[in-house]
């Protein structure tokens, strides 16, 4: 029972594994500082605000992780906010804002992924759908950003970070093509899983051909992560590896545990069958009153809908005229509006009637 969804929950735990492989290789063949140094050479001094938003979710969407931008261009970017008078609250919000688009929308991301998995829908449908709904809350958050970075724009923007990156990495081209191939290759339907691994093939032979590391040292990054020695980014850029994976790695069987075991003993099916009655009613309430024959003693069936006092009144007083059973109902109708009675409890009374009528 409680085994159930372990098998679903491995899809999960594979992909966590080319994360933490990802993570690891980007940094040491220098895709994140690729990023981070064309980001702040494109910064301007109003648009500071709005370009941090935009390399955040295009880092995010294309690892698939919120901590591993976080710990990065986050990092980097709040250094350059404190340093060029930007409010650190502002900057923080908006890195927070752009990290968590891709963590929850990309293909590569764990979440979507084991929602898919533990729910057998498709994860490239739900991700479409995420999109979706994410669109207008998107361009809201664009314009919004916009405003902001005309508000509070930056002083200056320190060279002393750019320095460092270009001593510490090969600022080439070629960097960016593991990114490339995480951004085309799910837009090709290509599984998601052969994606990362192909991107991290392709961030291995960089590390070694184009940053001169070591087939040893890239071997070592994939496990243990990437972790220089000196430099100014050396707290920056370190970390990944399928080390920084451990914590999920517990956690999502974990999960899938918890999901078989409530599955199993059946201890939400009570709360199911609640909502799935209320359902029923809501679908078997029409649009309108159903039509309904004519009464033997000539009482018509008196309309239900509320209106307002004046209304249901004068119905009242025109069914009473039809009959003394009319008029009751009429008078009863009248009376359940003025106690104020809830319109949807009301509704859903009136559905369960017409369901037992029916029957």
């Amino acid at each position: 029972m409680a085994w159930s969804k372990m098998p679903k929950s491995m899809i999960v735990l594979r992909i966590l594994f080319f994360i933490g492989l990802l993570t690891g290789l980007w940094r040491s063949c220098g895709t994140i500082a690729f990023f981070i140094y064309h980001g702040i050479r494109v910064i301007t001094p109003s648009l500071f605000i709005l370009v941090a938003f935009l390399l955040t979710v295009l880092l995010s969407y294309a690892l698939g992780t919120s901590f591993g931008v976080a710990s990065t261009a986050g990092v980097v970017l709040m250094a350059l906010a404190r340093s060029g008078g930007v409010s650190e609250a502002v900057t923080a919000g908006v890195i927070l804002s752009g990290i968590y688009f891709g963590d929850r929308g990309a293909p590569t991301s764990s979440c979507a992924s084991l929602v898919a998995a533990l729910t057998e829908t498709d994860l490239y449908g739900n991700v479409r759908r995420m999109f979706q709904t994410a669109a207008l809350p998107y361009a809201l958050c664009l314009i919004a950003y916009t405003v902001l970075s005309f508000r509070n724009p930056i002083v200056t923007v320190d060279e002393t970070m750019l320095d460092a990156l270009a001593e510490s990495f090969v600022i080439s081209p070629w960097a960016l093509v593991p990114a490339l191939i995480m951004l085309i290759l799910p837009l090709l339907r290509v599984p998601i899983r052969r994606a990362m691994a192909i991107s991290a093939a392709a961030a291995f032979v960089i590390t070694v051909t184009v940053q001169g590391g070591s087939v040893a040292d890239a071997l070592r990054i994939m496990v243990v992560g990437y972790h220089p020695t000196e430099g100014l980014l050396a707290s920056v850029v370190s970390g990944g590896g399928l080390v920084s994976m451990l914590t999920p790695f517990l956690m999502i069987p974990l999960a899938a545990l918890y999901t078989g075991i409530l599955e199993g003993t059946g201890a939400l099916t009570q709360a199911q069958s609640v909502l799935g009655a209320v359902r029923r009613a809501h679908r078997a309430l029409p649009d309108d009153d159903p039509a309904e024959p004519p009464r033997r003693d000539g009482a018509v069936q008196p309309d239900h809908r509320c209106d307002d006092g004046a209304s249901a009144h004068r119905r009242g007083l025109r069914q009473g005229r039809r009959g003394a059973r009319g008029a009751g109902d009429g008078h009863r109708q009248l009376r359940r509006h003025h106690r104020g009675i809830d319109p949807v409890v009301h509704r859903l009374r009136r559905a369960a009637e017409y369901a037992r009528r029916r029957r």
